[in-house]
């Protein structure tokens, strides 16, 4: 019979836990003083780690080093970001645990996204 939705999110799960590096996961863990501010109560997302512009437009130049065409790195919790948009492709990896930050946009127009 068909596989159900509950199932099927338990396997992954399961299965990332197998193939994920247990190192990876240990350093992706790690709080960043980002996310500690957060956690002391700072309820404001910093835009200058992420943009130079008046616009809250995520600037790749904030995260990539001079030549590199791309980076991993663990993205901010504990905060709900604003809206925003990004000058590059963001691709999310959920290696534990849920990602709900798409969430509100279930039902919406794809050209506004």
């Amino acid at each position: 019979g068909p596989i159900s939705e509950e199932h099927y999110n338990q396997s992954q799960t399961e299965r990332r836990r197998e193939i994920m590096n247990p190192e990876l996961i240990r350093k992706m863990q790690e709080i960043s003083p980002e996310e500690q501010s957060y956690l002391d109560g700072n309820a404001t997302v910093n835009k200058e780690l992420y943009t130079s512009e008046n616009t809250f437009e995520i600037d790749r130049n904030c995260f990539l080093k001079e030549g590199r065409l791309i980076t991993v790195r663990p993205h901010s919790r504990f905060i709900d970001s604003p809206a925003h948009r990004h000058n590059y492709i963001e691709i999310m990896y959920a290696c534990q645990g849920e990602d709900h930050s798409l969430s509100g946009w279930e039902g919406s127009d794809p050209s506004e996204r």
